[in-house]
């Protein structure tokens, strides 16, 4: 079986990870929460646990539900054989939190933390043998074996043990602006009524929550919005709106989480051929 390497989280970031890794030769799993709240699922394999699988670039994600109701596996096999199947069926193994039990039997070599806030769900279930790889824009998350550099100017960067002095975190810069993003004004249902890459007009109805419309607070082009039917609470991001229109991209994944996504094959390769092992 091939490398396994665990990422948790599967936004813009964990699917970079993911996609570069895969082709990279290794066994790809995500651990994910149940219905995640990303605003771009449209472009990442959190699409995944609305839809129990997302192809992207030719690289699938599935849930083990979902291979079950396909026949790819038998309903006697556990999560374990499906696992198993999967990353020797070159797929990714996409793991919601009923799944993660199974992770204290897989071998993992790797952990790349792209959603710190999943740690503590998983952090018992790893062997103390799990290298983790961490990112600097995300300092409540355990620190790692290796950490990737997030901001610029020295984004994609890794910070070797040895090199971990030249990091300044007074440093950091944000590098996108809040007032791109629309949260919640209150608790309830989040129903879209629009869609990923349409241009909107202030005080267009983006959605209704707990039936109140929402509307855009400025004009632009919408980069980011949630998946329709969840529940979400007051101060949750559910919409990403870019005043200068000019982004149509909007599903597909910006060229800077790639570049840190190949950092983490760096730190993975460097740890393998020249480092630890």
């Amino acid at each position: 079986m091939h490398i396994a390497v665990l990422i948790l989280g599967s936004g813009d970031l964990g699917t970079a990870c993911a996609l570069r890794l895969f082709r990279a030769g290794f066994g790809v799993i995500i651990a994910q929460h149940h219905r995640p709240l990303d605003i771009h699922f449209h472009r990442t394999f959190s699409a995944a646990a609305y839809a129990g699988f997302k192809t992207i670039e030719n690289v699938t994600a599935r849930t083990y539900a979902h291979a079950l109701e396909g026949g790819m596996i038998t309903p006697g096999q556990t999560v374990l054989e499906y696992i198993e199947f999967q990353l020797n069926n070159r797929e990714i193994a996409f793991l919601t939190p009923d799944d993660f039990s199974y992770l204290k039997k897989i071998e993992l070599k790797f952990l790349v933390v792209s959603e710190p806030a999943l740690q503590e769900k998983i952090r018992t279930l790893l062997n103390e043998e799990v290298t983790a790889i961490t990112f600097t824009h995300h300092p409540d998350s355990v620190p790692g074996h290796y950490r990737i550099i997030y901001e610029k100017p020295h984004s994609g960067r890794v910070l070797y043990p040895f090199l971990q002095d030249i990091y300044d975190s007074d440093e950091r810069k944000k590098t996108q602006g809040s007032e791109n993003l629309v949260k919640s004004p209150l608790d309830g249902l989040f129903v879209s009524e629009k869609a990923p890459g349409e241009f909107v007009h202030e005080k267009d109805v983006l959605g209704k929550i707990a039936d109140i419309p929402i509307l855009a607070p400025q004009n632009g082009r919408l980069t980011g919005l949630l998946n329709s039917g969840i529940m979400i609470k007051r101060g949750t991001v559910f919409a990403e709106i870019d005043p200068s229109g000019k982004n149509k991209e909007s599903r597909v994944i910006p060229v800077v989480n790639f570049t840190l996504a190949g950092a983490v094959l760096e730190a993975v390769l460097y740890h393998l051929n020249l480092g630890e092992d």
